[in-house]
C-alpha cells in the first residue's frame, strides 16, 4: 500500500477503542442500513446571501450540444445549511447532495477539478459547516462522487485537457480502438466506443421471447427483469455485452478515466480519502459504479485497509483503559506517529485484534443501472469477497493535517435498485418509464392500467433468491434526477396513487430515498415540447418558500414517524401477496409484525372499500390499529383477509394508540 494511503490515522486504534465522543464512536457503529435519505441537487435547493430572498423559479438547462455546461441557478451549500429545519421536519435521517466539486455544469457530475469545491456552490468551509450542522442534529451526510469520468473532453468542437485537474494528460483516459495514426483529438471527436451498445441485441431478445416458453425476460426472470438488454445481460439473447467494455468504454465524450493507470488510481484514491476526512462524511454515493474497473472497486474500500481494524475487546479491558474524547485536531509529528506510537501498539498487544472486512469509516452506495438481479447482487458479493483487512505490519508514517482522522471506506450495497425504479411507475400509476426490446417510442406515455403484479414478481425474487447479502442496503426510489418524469407527473397528480407510491418507497425493506421537491408536488418531466431533457426534472425548490403545509410534506413526516415508532427501518420482510391491483407485505416490527396494504386505485375511488388477502390473524382477540389513521381495524379482519374501509394506504400494527403529527 502506498504511503499516501496511510496518512490519515496514526491514532485510529486509539480512537476506535477509547473515544466516547459521539462522532468518533459513531463511525465504528454507523450504517446506512434502513436510514431514510433526502436527496438534493445543490444548485436547485436553496439560495443564500443576497440571493436568499430571490424566489424566482429557475430550471436553466446545461449545454450538452457544445458541452459548455452552465445552467447554474444559484443554489448553494450555505442555502442547504440554512434550511435544515425544513428537511429534519420531515424526519429524514440523512442528506444526500450532488457532487460539490468544481464542475462545468450545475449538476456536478462533469468535474473539472476534483480537489476544489465549485465556487458556484460555496467553499470548503461551507461544506465543513454543513457537515457539522447535520451531525449536531444527529443526522448524516452522503456526498456524491464520480470516479469514472471527468467533464466532456470535446468542448465547442475542441479537445483541451489543460484545465482538467488532476488529469491533464491523454494517457489518463481510456483509448480503446484508437488507431495508431489517429490523434487523441480526432479519437475523441469521432466519439470513442461506448461502454455498452446492445446494437441488434434487443431485436434478438424480442425474437427469443416470441419463441420460447417459459419467458426469457420480464418480472419472473431474475437475470432479466425488464425486456431490454442492459449492462449485465449476456448470453445468446444479449451477446454483445462484455464486462471489460463497461470499464473501457465512454459515456458520450465524458473523459473516461483509466483507473489502471497508476497516477489516475492514486489520485482518485487520494480524492476519496480527502473527501471523507476533510468533511467528516458518513457515506459516499458512487456515480456510474458499474463502469469502473472491477478490481478498482475493492481498492476504494481498502484505502485505509491497514489502518481500519475492528477491535474485539473484552469489556473489563475497556473499563480499565478510558480516555477523554478528542476536542481538537492532533498535531502528529514524525516522532509521535512513528517510534512514539510503536510503544503504544506494543503495550496494547494484549488486546485481541480481529481484522474484519466491515470496518469503521464510511459506506459507499454504488449506482447500478441494471435489470439483472444476479449481476447486481454479484457486484456486492464480489467486492465483499475480494476484501480482507490484514493487521498492521509496519510503522505508520503519519504526517500532515490528515493525521488523527477516522476514515475508512466500505462498499456494502448498491444505492439504486434500478429494476424497481422501472417497475414502480407502472405498478402504481401505469406510467411507461422504459421501453421493451429497445423501443422507447412510448416512453413517457401511460398504459391503460397500472399493474402491481409485475413489481411483486421482482420483489419476490429479490427476497427469495438469496442473492443479496443485505437487503437493508438497497435503495428505494419513487423518482429521481435521472429518469423521464417526477412522481407527481407520472401519477398525473392523482393524490391517492402518489400516497401509495410514497408509502412503498418508505416502507419496503431498504433505504428510502426521496428526491427533493416531491414533498412540494414538483412535477418536472421530459417532453418533446421543450429541450430540457433530464434537466426538466431538476427545477428549483425555492419558489415554494419551503412551506410545510403541503400534504406530501406531512405525509412523508408521518411515514418517517411510523418507521421509527415501530422499528420498521431494518429487518425481515415477507411478501404476502401481489395482484394486479394490490400489494401486501409484512415488516418485522418492535412489537411483532407490521402489515402494509397498498393498491393502485385512482383517487376517485378513495372512499370505497378494498379487499386484501391475506390479513393478520384476529382470532386471538388482539387489537390491530392503522398506524397512519390511528383507527382500530380489528373489526375489518374477516376470514383471514382484510376488508379495508377505504383505499388509503394502511399499516396495521398491534398498538392501542399512536400520536403522530399528520
Amino acid at each position: 500500500m502506498k504511503a499516501a494511503t496511510l496518512r490519515s490515522s496514526c491514532l485510529l486504534l486509539w480512537l476506535l477503542l477509547h473515544c466516547t465522543d459521539s462522532r468518533s464512536h459513531g463511525r465504528a457503529e454507523f450504517s446506512l442500513a434502513g436510514k431514510s435519505v433526502y436527496f438534493i441537487v445543490i444548485d436547485r435547493f436553496a439560495r443564500s446571501g443576497e440571493q436568499a430572498a430571490n424566489f424566482t423559479f429557475c430550471d436553466l438547462p446545461a449545454d450538452w450540444v457544445n458541452n459548455t455546461g452552465g445552467g447554474f441557478c444559484g443554489g448553494t451549500i450555505n442555502g442547504i445549511t440554512n434550511h435544515l429545519d425544513y428537511i429534519q421536519g420531515m424526519g429524514f435521517d440523512c442528506l444526500w447532495i450532488t457532487p460539490p466539486v468544481q464542475s462545468q455544469g450545475f449538476m456536478g457530475y462533469d468535474a473539472t477539478n476534483l480537489f476544489q469545491i465549485n465556487p458556484h456552490f460555496g467553499t470548503k468551509e461551507d461544506l465543513v459547516r454543513l457537515s457539522a450542522a447535520l451531525h449536531g442534529r444527529g443526522m448524516c451526510l452522503i456526498v456524491d462522487i464520480v470516479l469514472n469520468h471527468m467533464r466532456p473532453l470535446l468542448v465547442n468542437g475542441t479537445v483541451n485537457l489543460s484545465s482538467i485537474v488532476p488529469f491533464s494528460e491523454e494517457s489518463h483516459y481510456h483509448q480503446r480502438n484508437r488507431s495508431r495514426n489517429q490523434s487523441f483529438a480526432d479519437y475523441v471527436a469521432a466519439w470513442p466506443p461506448p461502454a455498452f451498445n446492445p446494437g441488434e441485441d434487443n431485436a434478438q431478445l424480442l425474437a427469443a421471447s416470441q419463441q420460447h416458453s417459459p419467458a426469457v425476460c420480464g418480472h419472473t426472470v431474475a437475470d432479466h427483469t425488464e425486456c431490454s438488454c442492459f449492462p449485465g445481460n449476456s448470453g445468446p439473447n444479449c451477446p454483445s455485452f462484455r464486462e471489460d467494455h463497461l470499464s473501457t468504454g465512454w459515456l458520450g465524450v465524458m473523459g473516461d478515466l483509466n483507473q489502471s493507470h497508476e497516477y489516475v488510481r492514486a489520485q482518485l484514491l487520494s480524492f476519496v480519502e480527502g473527501m471523507v476526512v476533510n468533511y467528516s462524511l458518513d457515506a459516499l454515493r458512487l456515480d456510474t459504479a458499474i463502469y469502473l474497473e472491477r478490481d478498482f472497486l475493492p481498492e476504494i474500500q481498502a484505502v485505509h485497509q491497514e489502518l481500519v481494524l475492528r477491535l474485539d475487546v473484552e469489556s473489563d479491558i475497556m473499563a480499565r483503559n478510558s480516555v477523554k474524547p478528542l476536542s481538537r485536531k492532533i498535531d502528529c509529528s514524525d516522532e509521535l506517529c512513528g517510534a512514539g506510537y510503536q510503544s503504544f501498539f506494543d503495550e496494547m498487544a494484549w488486546f485481541r485484534l480481529r481484522a474484519q472486512q466491515a470496518v469503521a469509516g464510511v459506506e459507499i452506495l454504488g449506482e447500478a443501472t441494471v435489470n439483472n438481479l444476479t449481476y447486481q447482487a454479484g457486484l456486492m458479493q464480489d467486492i465483499m469477497a475480494r476484501n480482507s483487512v490484514k493487521p498492521l505490519s509496519r510503522k505508520i508514517d503519519c504526517s500532515d493535517e490528515l493525521c488523527g482522522a477516522v476514515a475508512g471506506v466500505e462498499i456494502l450495497g448498491e444505492a439504486t435498485v434500478n429494476n424497481l425504479t422501472y417497475q414502480v411507475p407502472e405498478a402504481f400509476c401505469a406510467y411507461q418509464i422504459g421501453g421493451d426490446f429497445g423501443d422507447y417510442s412510448h416512453q413517457g406515455s401511460w398504459f391503460e392500467e397500472a399493474d402491481l403484479e409485475k413489481l411483486g414478481g421482482v420483489l419476490s425474487m429479490q427476497l427469495s433468491t438469496g442473492l443479496f447479502g443485505n437487503l437493508d442496503m438497497l435503495g428505494n426510489f419513487a423518482d429521481n434526477h435521472d429518469e423521464y418524469g417526477r412522481l407527481h407527473h407520472y401519477c398525473r397528480h392523482d393524490t391517492l396513487r402518489i400516497r401509495h407510491a410514497l408509502a412503498f418507497a418508505m416502507l419496503w425493506r431498504g433505504i428510502p430515498i426521496i428526491y427533493y421537491g416531491t414533498e412540494q408536488g414538483l412535477s418536472g418531466h421530459q417532453s418533446p415540447d421543450h429541450n430540457l431533457g433530464q434537466d426538466a426534472l431538476r427545477e428549483s425548490l425555492w419558489q415554494t418558500r419551503y412551506s410545510t403545509d403541503p400534504w406530501q410534506y406531512r405525509f412523508l413526516a408521518q411515514l418517517n414517524g411510523v418507521r421509527k415508532s415501530f422499528g420498521l427501518s431494518v429487518g425481515d420482510t415477507q411478501l404476502r401477496n401481489a395482484t394486479k391491483n394490490s400489494l401486501v407485505f409484512t415488516r418485522a416490527a418492535s412489537n411483532g409484525a407490521a402489515w402494509v396494504f397498498l393498491n393502485n386505485a385512482a383517487n376517485a375511488t378513495a372512499r370505497s372499500p378494498q379487499l386484501y388477502c391475506p390479513g393478520p390473524d384476529a382470532s386471538q382477540g388482539e387489537a390491530w390499529y392503522d398506524a397512519l389513521s390511528e383507527l382500530p381495524m380489528s373489526s375489518y379482519l374477516v376470514k383471514g383477509c382484510f376488508l379495508a374501509p377505504d383505499k388509503f394506504p394502511k399499516v396495521l400494527v398491534l398498538k392501542p394508540s399512536l400520536r403522530l403529527l399528520l
